[in-house]
C-alpha cells in the first residue's frame, strides 16, 4: 500500500518593494550594496541607502565633522553608482544620530522597509557569536526582515567586532568646539 503524501506548499520567492541598505567604509558594505541591488532589480524596487553618522553626546548633532560627513556622502554616491549599473532607483540618506542603530531602525520604520540589508562580520566560533552594537540593535528592533551579508572573521580568536565591521561612521569632537584657555574657579 503506497504512502499517501500530503501536498507540500510551494514557498514563494521573497520580493521586496522597499529595501534599506546600511553603508559603511568597509568592503563588506560594497557586497551588501550588491546583494541589495540584486534584490531590488528583480522587482524594480526602491533602494534606500543609509549612511549613519554617530555623534558623541558632548557634541551638538549639527556640528559638522567634515571628514566623516565626506566619507558618508562618498559611501552614498558609491552605492548610487553601483545601483545605476543594475538599473535600480536609489534614495541616499545621511543620518546624524546619537545611536546609529536607533536611527537606522527609525528610518526603516518611517520608510516602511520590507528588508534591511546590513554588512556584518562575526567570529568563526558559533556559540559565542557577538555582532557589533549597531548590527545587534537593528537585528533586535527592526520592523522587518534583516539580512546579514558578510563572512566569518579571519582571526578565530576574535570575540569582539571590529569598528570597521559596523555600519556606522563615527564623528569625533570638533577641534574648535571646546574653548581654549584657562578656567577660573569662582567661589
Amino acid at each position: 500500500m503506497p504512502l499517501s503524501r500530503t501536498p507540500r506548499r510551494r514557498r514563494r520567492a521573497a520580493s521586496y518593494r522597499r529595501i534599506v541598505v546600511c553603508l559603511s567604509a568597509s568592503e563588506a558594505s560594497a557586497r551588501a550594496v550588491g546583494v541589495a541591488c540584486t534584490l531590488a532589480a528583480e522587482k524594480n524596487s526602491l533602494l534606500i541607502a543609509i549612511a549613519a553618522i554617530e555623534v558623541p553626546l558632548d557634541v551638538p548633532l549639527d556640528t559638522p565633522d567634515k571628514a566623516v560627513e565626506a566619507a558618508a556622502r562618498d559611501a552614498v554616491h558609491t552605492a548610487q553608482a553601483n545601483a545605476e549599473s543594475y538599473g535600480v532607483r536609489v534614495e541616499g540618506v545621511v543620518l546624524h544620530a546619537r545611536d546609529a542603530g536607533e536611527a537606522i531602525v527609525a528610518e526603516a520604520t518611517a520608510r516602511r522597509a520590507e528588508v534591511v540589508v546590513i554588512a556584518a562580520e562575526w567570529p568563526q566560533v558559533r556559540p559565542h557569536t557577538r555582532l557589533g552594537r549597531t548590527t545587534d540593535h537593528v537585528l533586535k528592533h527592526a520592523p522587518c526582515r534583516v539580512m546579514l551579508i558578510g563572512h566569518a572573521a579571519e582571526n578565530p580568536s576574535q570575540t569582539r567586532p571590529t569598528p570597521e565591521s559596523e555600519p556606522v561612521f563615527r564623528a569625533g569632537r570638533a577641534s574648535d568646539y571646546w574653548p581654549t584657555g584657562e578656567f577660573v574657579d569662582r567661589a
